[in-house]
């Protein structure tokens, strides 16, 4: 990922097998919720994306920092219960 700047394909290789299947998997779901009238989302894949940055940003910052915050399984466990419960109090759908 650091050398990503340089060698370009190796980020997009990486985006395309990795990252993306996870975007569109999330994505049709978030749909599918939204579709039911559980959630507010129109731009789906920028939905989706916020999700992840919120569950996944903070993690993987300070795993390659080297930090390791989230080895403990109960600390890992109560932040991404805690990330969850963010993302979905601000999509749910008002009853």
């Amino acid at each position: 990922m650091a050398d990503g700047h340089r060698i370009p394909s190796v980020v997009d290789d990486m985006m395309a097998t990795s990252v993306e299947p996870f975007v569109a998997t999330i994505s049709r779901l978030l749909k599918a919720a939204a579709d039911a009238g559980h959630i507010e989302s129109t731009d789906h894949e920028e939905t989706t994306r916020v999700l992840m940055g919120l569950v996944l940003g903070w993690p993987l910052q300070n795993t390659l920092l080297g930090q390791n915050r989230m080895l403990d399984p109960q600390a890992r466990q109560r932040f991404f219960d805690r990330a969850w419960q963010i993302f979905i109090s601000g999509i749910r759908r008002a009853a």
